[in-house]
């Protein structure tokens, strides 16, 4: 694993994000395609260049359902 890389717990993810999108929360057009990459594809480890995705979109909203930590933010 290179150094860097975030492992982020694939169910965990995937069915906080697929539940989101299901009840139809995420109103942000960015939000809901990266929620929806994420929930689809079961991505489970992201790149170093990633992290930046993560820490916006990822993590908001398996904390608390916000995503405001981005340029292009909105609370969903």
């Amino acid at each position: 694993m290179m150094s860097g890389t975030y492992v982020v717990d694939r169910s965990g993810v995937t069915g906080r994000l697929r539940d989101l999108l299901a009840n139809d929360v995420l109103e942000h057009p960015t939000t809901r395609a990266i929620a929806n990459l994420v929930a689809e594809s079961g991505l489970s480890i992201l790149a170093p260049d990633q992290r930046d995705i993560y820490e916006w979109y990822i993590k908001p909203l398996l904390d608390d359902g916000r995503s405001d930590g981005a340029p292009e933010s909105i609370i969903v």
